[in-house]
């Protein structure tokens, strides 16, 4: 560990060295030795209601060549002041995120002129008025900025009375599939933060709890810096809650109902008085979901093969509850305590009724049967966050701490009955196959954290911190057989386990970013060590491993003066192997599979490399990226076939796979009424490895797209038509299939948007659906399940006292979450 510090330090020490000598004047340096003693001054407000703006980042740039000379933020009043400015002609930018920015063009600073007040510059903010139409969410979808993409959802119709699942539908770079699966670019190894802070809550349930409603915004980080855990392989998903501050009660009511048995409602009420803010709020969700699949397994022995088909109806539910509350306390100008909770329960379950035949060839007499399972997982969760900000200046220093705990509870039950049929599957006989399983599980996870900045002029500062997290996983899996004869459950002990697991994890980082010669740049390196400990009641040996890590990253981005702008991005990220995944022993899925650990499993290991260019029209913006990522130790599920006919699906690290892409999206305002949102993925995937003794190497080229059209009308209405498509792709052992869903959604706001009625219709031509095909040497299966069509929503939304974030408190959101303007 010392020896980590010391190299942290090093790297630190030798960049604010190298920027305080040469970092020249405030003004960037000047090469010509003119006088440097100009001044630009200005204020920024919003647009229509003339509010200051505190936080909007201006930035001034040289008219000849669009070299960047310095840079700065408003203060509460929306004031910026730029001084030591040599002479010569400028022009500057005013931009904060979810507002157009601005440019003003031809700046001079003359020896008759040294002082230039820009007067007012009006921001727009999400509301235009044209010629009798109104026109509502002016906000860009995507903002850029040097590390992330910030995903403004406010305006997704097509997400109204659902989760973040559906919200990720249509977020660019993230696909979803009808299951609920998530992948980023390609990959559904990434991690979840809500609030920039972990959960100790699985990610697919976690985003199935959180209401699309108390959504903000979505921050996709895809080369994250050494400011976040470098935990996941296609980098992060923060979803970014809404709180508001604004002087005394105010707060947001959603309400909603759906087709088959779907409910939700929440609800966040804000109050503040002096220096205290106190905030609380509530959600409920009960939904019933209904879907059909069909299934081909086929067993290849010496000398025949026996094949099982069979079609499945299912019936699934997703209840979950939540309370949350908190409080800040302004103790001073600077200084800000926060404490905050959250409680909450959730209940997910299936129920499968398959009509299965099977099918030995050479031609045998067919059996027939019918299987009935039920399942569920319901867990119980709380956490607690304690913030603490100290700002040391007006310049940007400051300090922020945090302490977070969270602790869940988790209880799962799997249960499976089948009987034989005739061949119409009527007349069941006597029962067989009836085993049943039970999980138990316990986790708790605790982090320490600090971060320090400090602004060393105008266009350059440092960011140091450390963070600590112990996890803590506990895990008791019991099986049964029906005795027919006792009429009872009777445990197997053979497959009775119960698997511990720690891992600590301590780190620092530090970080540098300035700008140079028109580049922006940030030079991040982060440093870890971990332990990790594993026992299980079946051995008496404990397995540790202690290990340092290095993870560096660099962004570097380049704004010219027509407005186009490129950003480069390398880190190095891993994606850590999850605990169930290295317990050795059998738990069962169904009769006919099983799965085990392998407690020989490495680490993942991910070089990822990024190119970004943008250039923005009037009324419109193209992006397009290019990606390269190479995963080391590449984590796989691979299945045998073992002699008992029971197939065994496990994992393994193969050696590597790539992916190689370019993913487009645009924003285009057609007409005063239409506006259009479009992107797309394209990239190639090649995988390398072993697979039962055989060397593997597979590729295909992949690629997902989507379209959104937003139409506004007059008197408040607004139509959305979306769709997406995910193409198919490969695995280690098989491919999955492509598939298309599109939706459509309506709103209308009433009594100046205090009231809206959304509806919504997801997959409006019945196309959703999932597939994929595995096969080995001895085995070949194919699964298809489609969801019911169309899932018809209806939302109401009420604002008390006109509840709005105001960009004050966008800006204090994304500081919580590690957002700094001067990375954009």
């Amino acid at each position: 560990m010392k020896r980590l510090f010391i190299i942290l330090f090093a790297f630190s020490y030798l960049h604010i060295t190298a920027q305080t000598q040469g970092s020249g004047t405030r003004g960037g340096g000047n090469p010509s030795g003119m006088p440097s003693d100009g001044v630009i001054s200005g204020t920024v407000t919003e647009r229509d209601v003339n509010i200051p703006m505190e936080f909007v980042n201006i930035v001034l740039f040289r008219s000849r060549d669009s070299s960047m000379v310095t840079g700065t933020i408003t203060n509460e009043t929306g004031k910026f002041v730029l001084s030591e400015l040599p002479y010569g002609r400028y022009y500057l930018t005013a931009n904060f995120i979810g507002y157009e920015r601005q440019f003003i063009d031809s700046v001079f600073i003359t020896p008759n002129r040294k002082i230039n007040d820009l007067g007012t510059i009006k921001l727009q903010s999400a509301t235009t008025y044209l010629e009798g139409v109104e026109v509502v969410a002016d906000r860009d979808r995507v903002v850029y900025q040097i590390d992330k993409k910030v995903v403004n959802v406010s305006q997704d119709l097509q997400s109204a009375g659902g989760t973040a699942i559906d919200v990720l539908e249509n977020v660019p770079s993230v696909q979803v599939d009808i299951e609920g699966n998530v992948s980023l670019r390609g990959s559904g190894n990434f991690t979840v933060l809500v609030d920039g802070r972990p959960s100790v809550i699985e990610a697919s349930d976690l985003l199935q709890q959180i209401p699309a409603s108390s959504i903000e915004h979505i921050e996709i980080i895809t080369n994250p810096s050494a400011r976040y855990d470098p935990e996941g392989t296609a980098g992060i998903i923060n979803v970014v809650t809404k709180k508001t501050a604004e002087r005394g009660m105010n707060g947001i009511i959603n309400a909603s109902v759906g087709t088959k048995n779907k409910y939700s409602g929440d609800i966040l009420i804000n109050y503040r008085v002096g220096k205290v803010n106190i905030f609380g709020g509530a959600d409920l969700g009960i939904r019933r979901f209904s879907g059909k699949g069909t299934s081909v397994n086929e067993t290849y022995f010496s000398d025949y093969t026996q094949s099982r088909i069979s079609d499945s109806w299912n019936k699934m539910k997703r209840d979950s509850y939540g309370i949350r509350g908190g409080i800040d306390y302004m103790a001073t100008s600077k200084a800000t305590i926060s404490l905050s909770g959250k409680y909450g329960y959730y209940n997910f379950g299936r129920d499968r009724n398959a009509y299965m035949q099977f099918v030995t060839l050479p031609a045998t007499t067919g059996l027939y049967s019918n299987s009935i399972n039920s399942s569920y997982r319901e867990g119980k969760f709380y956490e607690i966050n304690a913030n603490y900000l100290q700002k040391l200046n007006d310049k940007g220093q400051k300090l922020e701490m945090m302490a977070y705990f969270s602790n869940r509870d988790t209880d799962s039950e799997d249960e499976q009955i089948e009987f034989p049929t005739d061949q119409n599957w009527e007349n069941p006989g006597n029962p067989y196959n009836q085993i049943r399983s039970l999980e138990t599980g316990n986790t708790y996870d605790y982090l320490i954290k600090a971060d320090y900045t400090l602004p060393i002029n105008d266009a350059s500062k440092f960011e140091a911190g450390y963070q600590s997290r112990f996890y803590y996983d506990m895990e008791d899996y019991a099986y049964f057989n029906f005795d027919t004869l006792m009429q009872d459950w009777q445990e197997d002990e053979q497959y009775r386990n119960a698997f511990e697991f720690n891992r600590n994890i301590h780190s620092v980082y530090s970080i540098f970013a300035s700008q140079w010669k028109g580049f922006g740049y940030q030079l991040g390196l982060r440093g870890e060590y971990m332990n990790r400990e594993i026992q299980n009641a079946l051995s008496p040996d404990v397995s540790v491993l202690n290990r340092p890590d290095f993870f560096p990253s660099v962004h570097i981005s380049k704004e010219f003066l027509d407005k186009n702008q490129v950003m480069m991005s390398y880190s190095r990220r891993i994606n850590r192997v999850r605990p169930h995944m290295l317990d050795p022993y059998i738990s069962f899925w169904d009769p006919y599979n099983v799965r085990q650990g392998n407690p020989n499993l490495k680490d993942e290991y991910i070089d990822s490399y990024d190119l970004g260019y943008q250039r923005r029209f009037k009324g419109a913006y193209i992006a397009l990226e290019t990606y390269y990522r190479v995963t080391h130790n590449k984590l796989t599920r691979v299945s045998t076939l073992q002699d008992n006919g029971i197939l065994l699906s496990t994992w393994d690290n193969l050696d590597k796979d790539h992916s190689l892409g370019t993913e487009v999206s645009g924003n285009v305002t057609i007409t005063q009424w239409l506006s259009v949102f479009a992107s797309a993925n394209l990239f190639y995937y090649r995988l390398e490895g072993q697979a039962e003794g055989q060397q593997v190497k597979e590729n295909s080229l992949n690629w997902s797209s989507r379209l959104t059209a937003s139409v506004n009308l007059k008197n408040d209405y607004r139509i959305q038509f979306s769709s997406q498509y995910n193409g198919p792709s490969v695995t280690l052992q098989g491919e999955t299939i492509g598939s298309y869903m599109a939706s459509l959604s309506a709103r209308k706001d009433f009594f100046n948007r205090k009231l809206s009625l959304t509806l919504a219709a997801r997959d409006i031509f019945g196309t959703g659906k999932f597939g994929a095909i595995t096969y080995g040497q001895d085995f070949y299966n194919k699964t298809t399940i489609k969801r019911e069509s169309p899932i018809i929503m209806l939302n109401v939304t009420y604002r008390i006292n006109n509840y709005r974030q105001t960009q004050r408190q966008q800006q204090e959101s994304m500081d919580r979450n590690g957002v700094d303007e001067m990375d954009m």
